[in-house]
């Protein structure tokens, strides 16, 4: 029999953080079964910018070649459903999308266009629309996000706003189905601001707490539930912290462990079981990449190695958070 879920909503809709972490341990949570191999693919980076790697996330071990980036990028972010990953903007100062097919290997081939030149931006998606904030176009950081039909090729629309202009949060998906986090970043200096946004609409990012401290470019993923954020620079060092937050409530997060090393500009992604976090810088750039399991708190443990050291690239995957549906 289906269950009924309505009586743990408060009047605005939205679960607290009490009722949503007892649903989960009481396995009395929505699930939704997705689809595909539980790949994860990196494109991009420092140090290594026209590289496609995949990795299956359900096992352990090494990355193989996927493919070419059609042009170079670092500092770009992605979204992806269960068979289109998309790589958004990036280094040298573009504004184009490339995408690749998920369960086949080859290079990636042009998408469209955000509405201006992004780095340093992220976002995420469920399976019909992705959602992305711009980040940095120089000369100053911004404020703008755009969303686009994953499948369907084509220019990206004005969503709204963050609730302040910002680059560098979380590089991986950090959503449900239901609603995208944009964690931490830098404003000047490093935040530990979390705005939210929901897919089924647009507008302006609405504030849903703060991290355990101000950092930027740390890795990010999530399964329906959990956001989780890992390493990255709070200024001036970099960090092995590893925070999570409730999705469907509002809050502060919580410690969850620690990565293996402290990394700056580590690569994330899920499916939706099992975070990854690829890459990254020690200051020296790193081939390593860490694991976690979402729906428990623990460190690292070692997964594989990158095809090549990079950092500042962007993952996409077959069942992150924002698949369920």
């Amino acid at each position: 029999m289906a269950k009924s879920y309505p009586s743990r909503y408060n009047a605005s809709g939205i679960w607290t953080v009490k009722d949503a972490a007892t649903a989960v341990s009481e396995d009395d949570w929505p699930h939704w079964p997705h689809t595909g191999t539980d790949r994860g693919i990196v494109g991009g980076g420092d140090n290594d910018t026209t590289t496609i790697d995949y990795i299956t996330i359900v096992s352990t071990g090494n990355a193989t070649d996927f493919g070419d980036l059609h042009d170079p990028r670092s500092a770009t972010g992605s979204v992806s459903s269960t068979t289109r990953g998309i790589f958004c903007g990036g280094n040298p100062g573009v504004n184009s999308l490339q995408y690749i097919t998920m369960h086949t290997t080859g290079n990636s081939a042009d998408f469209g266009d955000l509405s201006g030149v992004s780095t340093y931006g992220a976002g995420g998606s469920n399976n019909t629309r992705g959602i992305y904030s711009l980040g940095y176009t120089s000369p100053a950081n911004v404020n703008v996000i755009d969303y686009f039909a994953v499948a369907t090729l084509g220019n990206t629309v004005d969503f709204g706003d963050l609730t302040a202009a910002r680059r560098a949060p979380a590089n991986g998906q950090t959503c449900s189905p239901t609603r995208l986090l944009f964690m931490g970043g830098i404003a000047g200096s490093e935040v530990d601001t979390i705005d939210f946004v929901e897919f089924a609409s647009i507008g302006n990012a609405v504030d849903f707490g703060d991290l355990t401290g101000a950092r930027r470019t740390f890795a990010g993923c999530s399964s329906f539930t959990r956001a989780i954020g890992a390493g990255g620079d709070p200024g001036p060092s970099t960090s092995n912290v590893i925070d999570y937050v409730i999705i469907p409530s509002h809050g502060n997060a919580i410690d969850f462990g620690d990565m293996t090393a402290s990394t700056n500009s580590p690569i994330g992604g899920s499916n939706s079981v099992r975070g990854v976090f690829a890459g990254g810088e020690t200051p020296g750039y790193v081939a390593t990449i860490d694991y976690v399991a979402i729906a428990t708190s623990g460190n690292g443990a070692d997964f594989g190695d990158l095809t090549a050291a990079r950092s500042n690239g962007a993952m996409v995957t077959t069942g992150h958070g924002g698949l369920g549906f």
